[in-house]
């Protein structure tokens, strides 16, 4: 999935969350401008998810492994204080959450959904259990001193590439979307975080509200907009198609 394919994802997730909202029919009543999406770079959820992936590394047999977790983190050398409390983080991970699923497992999704709001303050007003908080704060020290600036920085450089394609497509495209779902758009701007890892599907979204998280380290979010690829001109076939339809997509990608 590269960019631009990261832009009809986003755009229709959130028109198909919101497919129950009948269409306007008039089009004085469509909006000139959509604000479709807010884009965060939050070091809370992305220690969290980096956890996440390193406990999935080290629990998991050699050669067995999520291959879209990067290696920056594993291939950093720390002294032993900070490798004793980063292993210790990671083992809770390895413990407790590794191998519980962001999407479907509630729990999961709501520690995200609170991480992401806390952004950068501290963690212990964000709602997630106190021992999982004290384990976040111990292990952000040592985030912030190795990992966290570049990652910061890659999350950023793919926001600012992404937004300047939505800048350039994103009307057009969730007014077609909204036609094939017959939805109603949203009033507010949907939530979607960047993190270095996402999962091993590079990204995922949860509803109730529409929360999509992106890794801007993973191979398949990148590249330029394809507009002339076979894989692009067969997303349009469909979208075009699904027009005609009787019913709408479940999933228009």
């Amino acid at each position: 999935m590269n960019r631009g394919l990261v832009l009809v994802v986003i755009i229709a997730g959130c028109a198909h969350r919101e497919a129950e909202v009948p269409l306007a029919t008039t089009s004085s009543a469509q909006p000139q401008s959509l604000a479709l999406c807010q884009f965060h770079s939050g070091a809370w959820i992305n220690l969290h998810h980096v956890l996440w992936g390193e406990a999935l590394r080290r629990s998991r047999p050699v050669g067995g492994g999520d291959d879209a977790v990067p290696d920056d983190v594993a291939a950093t050398v720390l002294d032993l204080e900070e490798t004793r409390i980063w292993s210790a983080a990671v083992d809770v991970y390895i413990a407790r959450y590794a191998q519980r699923d962001f999407v479907f497992d509630d729990d999961m999704a709501d520690i995200s959904a609170r991480l992401s709001a806390v952004d950068d303050q501290d963690v212990t007003r964000s709602g997630v259990p106190a021992d999982l908080a004290a384990v976040l704060t111990q292990a952000m020290a040592i985030y912030r001193m190795h990992w966290w600036p570049a990652h910061d920085r890659s999350n950023r450089a793919w926001i600012a590439a992404v937004q300047s394609y939505i800048d350039r497509y994103g009307d057009e495209l969730s007014r077609r979307l909204a036609t094939v779902y017959r939805a109603g758009w949203p009033p507010h701007p949907f939530r979607v975080d960047v993190v270095h890892y996402a999962s091993w599907a590079g990204a995922y979204t949860t509803l109730s509200p529409v929360h999509l998280t992106i890794a801007s380290a993973d191979a398949r979010n990148q590249g330029p907009m394809p507009s002339t690829s076979p894989r692009w001109r067969r997303h349009g076939r469909r979208i075009s198609k699904a027009r005609r339809r009787s019913r709408p997509p479940f999933m228009i990608w």
